[in-house]
C-alpha cells in the first residue's frame, strides 16, 4: 500500500525528468556527444553486438536530471526563507508537492512527455515540443532560486539589478544573429531542394531518351553497338539518380563524367568512350539533322517526339571537346538524346548537393547551439523573474537584522559546528577518563 502511494507520488517528477531526458539526449546524440548505439563485447574482448536504444541512453542524462532536481528543490526552499523565512518555506514544499498530492488524489491527469519519434544521429533535430517544456521550467526555476539565494548572501542590491539588466537586453541582439542564421539556412534548404529536383529531372529525363533509344536499337538489330549496351544498362542507375535524397546522392552520385559511362559495372577506356559518344551524335545527326543555308546561318529541326530540346535546368553544363568540336552550339539543338550535356549537368549537380549539403550539416550543429542558449536564456529569464521578486518584496527595504537571511543561517550553523568541534576533545578526554574509572570497578 505503501509502496504504491510513493509510486503513485512520484510518478509525475519521474515523467517530467524522462521527457527532458529525452530531449537532451536527442541534443547529444545529433552532436555526436552521446550515442545512443551500444557495442557489446565477447570474452576475448571482440565485437559481438551491436543495436541502438534511445531509452537506454535516456538514462544517463536522467540521472543528472534527478540530481539538478533534488538541488533546484533544495535551493527553492531556500528561497522561500529568504522571501518569508518558514512561512515562505511551507509554501514552497506545498509548490514542489503540488504535482505529487495532485497525483495521488487523482487530480492530475497521467501525462507523458516522451517524444513519438526519435532520430538516432539526428544532427539539427531538436526534439519534440513536449520535451522541451520539462527543461524550460526547470531552467526558470533554478534561475529563479539560485538568483533569489546569491541577492541574499551577498546583498546585491538595484546596482546589481541594473548591471543584469545590461546582460539581459543584450540577449536581443544574439537573437537577432539567430534569426539572419535561420533565414539562411533556409535559403540554403530552398537551394538544395531546387538542385535535387534538377538532378531527379536530368535523370529521369535522360532514362527515357535512352529507353527509346535502347528501343531502336533492338528494332534495327544494333544491340552490338557500344552505345546500344550502354543505353540498355544505364537506364537503371540513371532511375535511382532521379530517385535518390541528396545526402545518398551526393556520396555515390557521379564525381566524373567517366564514371556514367560504364556497361555492366565496367568503367569504358577514353576510346570506347569517344566510340560511343560518335554513335549518340550520329544517332541525333540521323534523327535531328541541322542544316547548314550558309554564311553562319543553321536551320534546326522543328520539336517532335524524337527531337525535342532539353530544358536549360538540366542542360546547363557544356559537354567535353569531342574530334574538336566543343559542343556549345547544341545546347539549343533539339537532340534525339542529349547525354553531351546532361551527363555532365549530373556530375556538376552532384558537386552543388555536395557543397549545400555540407552547409547544411553546419547549419544544423549550430541548431544545437541555439538549443543551448536558449536553456541558457531561460536560466537568465529566471534570473529576471527573481529582480521583480525582490522589488515585490522589498528586500532593499528590510532592517539590517532583516537582510543575509541565509548567511545569518550558515553563520550560525558554522558556529555550532565550531564549538562542537572545539569541545570534541575534551569530551573524548572525560569520555576515556570515565571509562577507565569503570574498567578498574
Amino acid at each position: 500500500m505503501l509502496r504504491n502511494m510513493l509510486g503513485e507520488f512520484f510518478s509525475p517528477y519521474v515523467r517530467f525528468l524522462i521527457g527532458a531526458a529525452y530531449n537532451i539526449q536527442q541534443t547529444l546524440d545529433g552532436l555526436h556527444m552521446y550515442s545512443s548505439n551500444f557495442v557489446e563485447y565477447d570474452s576475448d574482448g571482440m565485437v559481438a553486438h551491436s543495436y541502438w536504444s534511445a531509452s537506454e541512453a535516456m538514462f544517463l542524462p536522467f540521472g543528472m536530471l534527478l540530481i539538478l532536481f533534488v538541488i533546484m528543490s533544495f535551493c527553492i526552499f531556500l528561497s522561500g526563507y529568504v522571501i518569508g523565512r518558514w512561512k515562505g518555506m511551507v509554501i514552497s514544499a506545498l509548490v514542489i508537492c503540488s504535482p505529487g498530492l495532485a497525483s495521488l488524489v487523482g487530480i492530475i491527469p497521467r501525462f507523458s512527455f516522451v517524444p513519438d519519434e526519435y532520430v538516432v544521429g539526428g544532427t539539427g533535430v531538436l526534439g519534440e515540443v513536449p520535451g522541451m517544456v520539462p527543461l524550460v521550467i526547470l531552467a526558470l526555476c533554478m534561475g529563479w532560486s539560485t538568483a533569489i539565494i546569491g541577492m541574499d548572501l551577498f546583498s546585491l542590491g538595484e546596482r546589481y539589478r541594473n548591471i543584469f539588466d545590461h546582460l539581459w537586453y543584450s540577449m536581443a541582439i544574439i537573437a537577432g544573429l539567430f534569426f539572419v542564421g535561420d533565414n539562411a539556412a533556409s535559403r540554403i534548404e530552398k537551394s538544395l531542394v531546387e538542385v535535387s529536383d534538377s538532378r531527379r529531372f536530368a535523370a529521369g529525363y535522360l532514362a527515357r531518351q535512352l529507353r527509346d533509344y535502347s528501343a531502336e536499337c533492338r528494332e534495327r538489330g544494333n544491340v552490338s553497338h557500344i552505345s546500344c549496351a550502354w543505353a540498355s544498362f544505364s537506364q537503371e542507375k540513371l532511375i535511382e539518380y532521379s530517385l535518390w535524397p541528396s545526402v545518398l546522392y551526393h556520396d555515390l552520385g557521379p564525381k566524373t563524367t567517366a564514371e556514367l559511362y560504364q556497361i555492366g559495372w565496367r568503367h569504358l577506356n577514353e576510346d570506347e568512350i569517344v566510340t560511343l559518344r560518335r554513335e549518340i551524335q550520329e544517332g541525333n545527326n540521323e534523327k535531328c539533322p541541322i542544316v547548314n543555308l550558309g554564311n553562319g546561318v543553321r536551320q534546326l529541326s522543328k520539336p517532335s517526339d524524337s527531337c525535342q530540346r532539353p530544358p536549360s535546368e538540366i542542360c546547363r553544363s557544356f559537354p567535353e571537346p569531342l574530334d574538336g568540336y566543343d559542343g556549345k552550339d547544341g545546347l539549343t539543338a533539339t537532340l534525339y538524346v542529349a547525354s553531351e550535356c546532361i551527363v555532365p549537368t549530373l556530375v556538376q549537380l552532384r558537386e552543388r548537393e555536395a557543397k549545400l549539403i555540407a552547409k547544411q550539416q553546419d547549419m544544423a550543429k549550430s541548431k544545437h547551439i541555439r538549443w543551448l542558449f536558449y536553456i541558457w536564456f531561460s536560466i537568465l529569464a529566471g534570473a529576471k523573474v527573481a529582480n521583480a521578486t525582490v522589488k515585490t518584496f522589498d528586500f532593499d527595504k528590510r532592517p539590517e537584522p532583516e537582510k543575509r537571511r541565509l548567511f545569518r543561517i550558515v553563520r550560525g550553523g558554522l558556529g555550532r559546528l565550531w564549538r562542537l568541534g572545539a569541545s570534541l576533545p575534551l569530551l573524548l578526554w572525560k569520555s576515556a577518563r570515565l571509562a577507565v574509572v569503570l574498567w578498574r570497578r
